[in-house]
């Protein structure tokens, strides 16, 4: 055996000895930093603080500012009881409402309704999904707002940006879950979101210079039949959701790739940005359904959030495996190109949330499972937000090469230069 050689196989071996994610915060049931006692009290008194009721679905990490390091987690009004959707971690875990209470009071569609996902761009901005509705668990779910993105400028907190989609574009079958940010230029200015509406089962894209939006429909985006039953942990539930997860590929000639998949799926998809920007072919065209790609081979497990490094490298949570796994995008989609980087039976339980932050992997795990058949136990710990080292995760196997050339590592280029945008209103 050559050295080269040698020193890949020492680093493999270190790498499966010490690949996992650390929990940077875990939660049992999910508090607040109240007012005072008196005020936390109040609300579980009159049924708008229930512990029991909210779940943590996503989460994001900014490092810039003078305010030192933020983390984000989402709390979807899945049932009543939740007084705060969108909020950051305090360092002892009680989650303090983003950017204010004031801006969670149910019924105020200028404030914030019920957020999944976010995404913080290169520019320090963060984009806030709200779906606009409420009870989603509830035998009647309601829609009480308008679906909306909002943008903060996260140097200073203050909101940038709205837009409220028309009814045209989401309507009363919609449930907008999940947002990717496509933002290019050094100043900011290039910028476009796609957005899954995982039960109108289309893609959403919105211009953000031009305030237009408008729908993108494609086969892909519906649940396959044969994986809407799930068994994680021992815990079996049927879920027939469509497109939920997505990631952009690095920019190469001008274009880049939007990554794709359904939960109720193990395949991937993908389709190039330079088509979803092209409001004329969904508007008055075919949507050239052809231009859109889905794997030969399958993943060996549904999916729900996924990632991608700025050198296109795609890490996903497998979710009947209690694992995060990588795909290097320069090689093809097949088994053999698919590895998994950490597993764990308690901390990696249902990873609805991911995201690739200054060379880390992070995610938002729990054990969502037991909440959706409402068998949730407040002895056990259910949320957790962890972190696993990138280059450490994938030392050793197929997602540190580039496929053509050699080894490379997931170092995101510098953003000297970028600056917030504020959205013509």
């Amino acid at each position: 055996m050559g050295r080269e050689a040698a020193v890949w196989v020492l680093l493999a071996l270190l790498a499966t000895a010490r690949a996992h994610m650390d929990v940077v915060h875990s939660w049992r049931t999910v508090d607040y930093a109240f007012p005072s006692l008196v005020a936390r009290d109040a609300m579980i008194r009159t049924g708008k603080f229930i512990p029991i009721n909210i779940a943590l679905i996503d989460m994001d990490v900014w490092d810039g500012g003078s305010s030192g390091q933020k983390i984000f987690v989402t709390a979807p009004r899945f049932k009543p009881g939740n007084p705060a959707t969108l909020n950051t971690v305090a360092p002892n875990g009680a989650l303090q409402p983003y950017p204010h209470w004031n801006w969670h009071r149910e019924g105020n569609c200028d404030g914030i309704t019920s957020v999944f996902r976010v995404d913080i761009d290169q520019c320090g901005r963060l984009w806030v999904l709200d779906s606009g509705m409420v009870d989603i668990f509830e035998k009647e779910p309601r829609m009480i707002c308008p679906p909306q993105i909002l943008v903060f400028n996260l140097n200073n907190d203050k909101l940038i940006g709205r837009y409220v989609f028309p009814s045209d574009v989401a309507d009363s079958r919609s449930l907008l879950v999940t947002i990717a940010v496509d933002t290019r230029d050094p100043k900011c200015l290039d910028t476009f979101a796609y957005v899954a509406d995982v039960t109108g089962y289309r893609l959403l894209v919105v211009d953000a210079v031009r305030q237009k939006s408008w729908r993108v429909t494609n086969n892909y985006f519906y649940p396959y039949p044969l994986h809407g039953s799930f068994n994680i942990n021992g815990v079996s539930f049927d879920l027939m959701d469509g497109v939920i997860g997505l990631a952009l590929g690095p920019v190469v000639n001008n274009d880049r790739r939007l990554y794709f998949h359904s939960l109720a799926s193990v395949r991937e998809s993908w389709v190039a940005t330079s088509l979803l920007r092209n409001q004329t072919l969904f508007t008055e065209g075919d949507g050239a359904p052809r231009s859109f790609h889905v794997s030969q081979f399958t993943r060996s497990s549904q999916s729900a959030a996924e990632a991608m490094s700025p050198n296109g490298v795609l890490f996903f949570g497998l979710l009947s495996q209690n694992a995060i796994a990588c795909w290097n995008s320069r090689l093809p989609y097949a088994p053999q190109n698919i590895n998994i980087v950490a597993k764990n039976n308690e901390t990696l339980q249902f990873a609805s949330g991911l995201k690739y932050r200054s060379d880390a992997v992070w995610a938002l795990t729990s054990r969502l499972q037991n909440y959706i058949i409402a068998n949730v136990s407040e002895n056990e710990v259910n949320y957790r937000v962890v972190r696993g080292d990138a280059w450490t995760l994938t030392v050793g196997n197929s997602c540190h090469k580039s496929g053509t050339a050699g080894i490379y590592t997931d170092r995101p280029q510098s953003l000297s230069g970028y600056r917030p945008f504020i959205f013509q209103r």
